[in-house]
């Protein structure tokens, strides 16, 4: 990803709620309000339920999506 990329992703998660449900489980609202994904980041491992994260993942184990990095901004 590049820092440009990272850049626009950042700014797109700085608008998201982030709801804390117990240790490293968070849920994260999508950027319509319409639905929350579960994300989870806990001892380096991070993971989200988005179709994004998903399709992403598998490509590059490094990738995060914006929900992550919303959690990741949150704390």
């Amino acid at each position: 990803m590049s820092a440009q990329q990272l850049a626009r992703k950042n700014g797109k998660a700085s608008l998201l709620n982030v709801f804390r449900v117990t240790d490293g489980q968070y849920f994260v609202e999508s950027s319509k309000n319409t639905i929350c994904y579960k994300v989870t980041a806990d001892h380096g491992a991070k993971g989200c339920t988005c179709p994004d994260f998903q399709k992403h993942v598998g490509k590059s184990a490094s990738y995060v999506c914006k929900h992550i990095l919303a959690v990741i901004d949150c704390n």
